[in-house]
Parts: structure tokens; sequence; C-alpha cells
């Protein structure tokens, strides 16, 4: 799903690119590699919401084990101009440098509202099953289970 206008999207891809490259701007947190789904707000609208506990099972403190061959390993991964479509990037992330009046992107819940968005989490996490690590996703559905 697209939450922000692929025009606005270009234009800021373009820009990080006039300055110094991608790569200058990347601070490292792993996101964006992490799970993010979006789910319906209590207002109805569509956001994307950072499952931090859930990364890519490439993902080794906080870098891609596959990075150089990650399109041919991890058909999943998305390209920065998708990233930023799709709204994978939180608030944080030096490529969202100057988008902070349009930018729609990833947040991380505080407890309780991931109470409110957990039932929707659960529902979706088995179509991503390729990305991540069985472990990991064993780990999360049993912590919530237990809250």
């Amino acid at each position: 799903m697209k939450l922000n206008d692929r025009q606005l999207c270009k234009a800021q891809l373009q820009k990080l690119k006039s300055d110094g490259g991608l790569e200058r701007h990347c601070s490292r947190c792993g996101d964006c590699c992490r799970l993010s789904i979006v789910v319906q707000g209590g207002d109805g609208k569509p956001s994307r919401v950072l499952i931090p506990e859930l990364p890519c099972k490439f993902l080794k403190d906080n870098k891609c084990s596959v990075y150089k061959d990650r399109q041919e390993k991890a058909p999943w991964c998305q390209d920065t101009l998708s990233g930023l479509e799709a709204g994978l990037y939180t608030g944080g992330c030096g490529y969202l440098k100057g988008s902070d009046k349009w930018y729609n992107g990833s947040q991380a819940l505080p407890a309780d509202l991931m109470e409110y968005v957990l039932p929707q989490v659960l529902d979706c996490l088995d179509s991503f099953s390729d990305p991540l690590s069985a472990d990991d996703v064993s780990r999360f559905k049993e912590a919530a289970r237990r809250r």
C-alpha cells in the first residue's frame, strides 16, 4: 500500500542523491528492515506501524548481511523510492530530511496502542514468512499470548 505521493517521493529521492548520495543519509538504524504493516487507526485512516521485534532475517547488528545481493537473496527488499512511497521509513530516518510536512511513515507505538493493533499484526504475520526468522515470529506470538 502506498501512503505517500509518488511525485513527492521522487523529488525527495533526487534531493538526497544530489546531496551526497543515498548512503550518506542512511543512519543505519535498521528500522526499514523491520516488519511494518499498515493498520486501520481509530480515526479510520491507514497508518504504518513498526514492529521492532521482527527484523528481516538478513538484518544483523542493524546491517544487511546480504546488502550487495539483496535484490536476489531478499526479493521483498524495497528500493528507496518504493520504500518512501510505502512509508517504510521512521521519523528520524536521514532519507526524510526536509519532508516532515508531507511524509506518512512507520511509527513505533507505545504499549497501549500496540495492544489495540496487535490483532491486525497477528492476522497478517503468516503472509510475511519469507523475510522473517521463524524463531523471531514464534517469540513474538508467544509474547502476544502472554499479554
